[in-house]
C-alpha cells in the first residue's frame, strides 16, 4: 500500500482511459491488485480522493436540467459514483460494482458491468427518455457520444473522443480552461 501501487494503479487506469487497454481489462487489473495487496473500502477512496473532481459550472449545468430526469453512467466504482452523484443531485447512478463487503474488503471478483457497454446502455435508455444529452472526457465514453443527441465534451477530454466529437454536429467541444456554462450557451441557441 505505497506510492508505487497507486502509480500502477492509476497507470492502469490512464491506459484504459485513453484506449491503448481494453476498459474492463482494466477495471479487472485494478480491483485485482487492489484484492491483492488486501485494500479496504478506505483504502480504494484515499485512492481515488483526487478524482471527484468536478469542471467548473458543473453544479450548475446540473440544475439547469431541473424537473428532467438525471441518470449517472460511470465506468467507475459505484460507492464513488453514489458520491459525485449525491453533490451533483443525480438521482439514477448505473456503475460497476467493486463487491466490498460489510466490513470493507473486497470479498469477491468485481464486475465491470458498465465498461464496454456504456453506447448499449444509452441505447436502452432510449427507450425510456424523449432526449437524451450526455457528456464524457475518455475514449469509454465514445459509445455515449454515438448514441445520445446532444453530447458534450468537457476540456480535459482525451484525444480519440476529441476527434470523434469533432465529425459529430451534436456534440459540444468545450474549449480547455472553460466552464460547463459554454456548454449551455451552446445549447441555449
Amino acid at each position: 500500500k505505497g506510492t508505487v501501487l497507486d502509480q500502477v494503479f492509476r497507470f492502469i487506469t490512464y491506459m484504459g482511459m485513453n484506449n491503448h487497454l481494453d476498459f474492463k481489462m482494466s477495471y479487472g487489473l485494478r480491483m485485482g491488485l487492489l484484492k491483492l495487496f488486501e485494500y479496504n473500502r478506505e483504502d480504494f477512496f484515499a485512492l481515488s480522493k483526487d478524482k471527484n473532481y468536478f469542471l467548473p459550472g458543473a453544479k450548475e449545468f446540473i440544475d439547469y436540467f431541473n424537473g428532467i430526469p438525471k441518470v449517472m453512467l460511470s465506468g467507475g466504482v459505484l460507492e464513488d459514483a453514489l458520491q459525485s452523484a449525491a453533490y451533483l443531485g443525480i438521482e439514477m447512478v448505473i456503475a460497476n460494482d467493486a463487491g466490498f463487503d460489510n466490513e470493507g474488503r473486497l470479498k469477491k471478483t468485481p464486475h465491470a458491468y458498465v465498461n464496454g457497454n456504456k453506447g448499449k446502455i444509452v441505447n436502452v435508455l432510449k427507450k425510456y427518455f424523449s432526449f437524451l444529452y450526455g457528456g464524457g472526457d475518455s475514449g469509454t465514453d465514445i459509445g455515449i457520444l454515438e448514441e445520445v443527441d446532444i453530447f458534450v465534451a468537457g476540456p480535459r477530454s482525451k484525444s480519440k473522443l476529441i476527434d470523434i466529437a469533432k465529425q459529430n454536429p451534436n456534440a459540444i467541444i468545450i474549449p480547455y480552461e472553460e466552464s460547463l456554462c459554454y456548454a449551455l450557451d451552446k445549447i441555449n441557441r
